[in-house]
């Protein structure tokens, strides 16, 4: 092989590494571009990504959203006020509802029993009581409405009082 032909099998190897190099790159910016729009496409779990329950307040009250680790510290009395310094007062369904059981599991993201062990420890340390309880949608609205402060959840597709709104729900749901 004389030297011309090495300049030119070395030349067409360069190039064809650089070819190989520039197609490598460019298979990676298409997989990350593809990756960053599935993403972008997915957004952020709404409401109705929570098809078991809706998270209502009284309409008196301007927040329209909160993310699901808000509603579990408003529920477990992490937090006790509104940004606007009223009291939250939460107020739950019966150990026995469905609704419940989906909102404990969604929001709270523990068991029944382990919310129920959290408010013992709650109580008999005498630092706080369990929010009310409620035996039926109909009533989570009543009390809703005639406390300015109270957030609830209500089965999906329940119909609203007048004085009730829905939040918008974000947040990843387990």
């Amino acid at each position: 092989m004389g030297s011309a032909d090495r300049l030119v099998s070395s030349r067409w190897g360069c190039n064809l590494r650089s070819e190989r190099a520039r197609g490598r790159s460019l298979r990676i910016y298409v997989l990350g571009v593809v990756a960053i729009a599935l993403l972008l496409a997915s957004g952020a779990p709404r409401a109705e990504d929570h098809p078991d329950f809706l998270v209502v307040v009284n309409t008196a009250n301007p927040v329209r959203s909160l993310t699901t680790e808000d509603v579990s510290r408003l529920f477990l009395k992490k937090v006790t006020a509104w940004a606007s310094g009223q009291q939250v007062l939460p107020v739950d369904q019966s150990e026995n509802s469905s609704v419940r059981a989906a909102f404990t599991r969604q929001v709270l993201r523990r068991k029944i029993a382990a919310v129920k062990a959290y408010w013992q420890q709650r109580i008999f340390s005498g630092r706080d009581l369990p929010p009310p309880v409620r035996t039926s949608d109909a009533e989570v609205i009543r009390y809703v409405e005639a406390n300015p402060g109270a957030i609830g959840y209500l089965s999906n597709g329940t119909a609203l009082g007048e004085k009730t709104k829905v939040l918008e729900l974000l947040g990843t749901v387990r």
